[in-house]
């Protein structure tokens, strides 16, 4: 929203429209050229899409129940993650998949 808001204050007579989809609906909209620019939290290289410089960038955090055996930990690593079961994206390309 920010990054939207931004640009159209820079640039009031573009037109700016918000669209939530899913990564893959966003990939395709680019390469049939249904959209310009695509502000994505974690885009990587699909064929036939050119990813640009970092707009912004963003913490990320571990919610977990309070009682949960890393809740009360400062930092985890992907090691200790990779054990738990983790809630993950759907409708995502198999690029997207491998790279994360």
């Amino acid at each position: 929203m920010r990054a939207a808001e931004a640009f159209h204050f820079r640039h009031p007579r573009c037109a700016v429209e918000l669209q939530e989809v899913t990564y893959k609906a966003a990939v395709a909209a680019l390469r049939d050229e249904d959209v310009d620019v695509l502000l994505a939290e974690t885009l990587v290289a699909e064929p036939g899409v050119v990813v640009g410089p970092v707009v912004f960038s963003e913490r990320r955090a571990l919610v977990v129940p309070a009682d949960h055996h890393l809740a009360a930990r400062e930092t985890v690593s992907r090691e200790d993650l990779a054990l738990l079961p983790l809630i993950t994206a759907v409708d995502v390309s198999p690029v997207w998949h491998e790279a994360h």
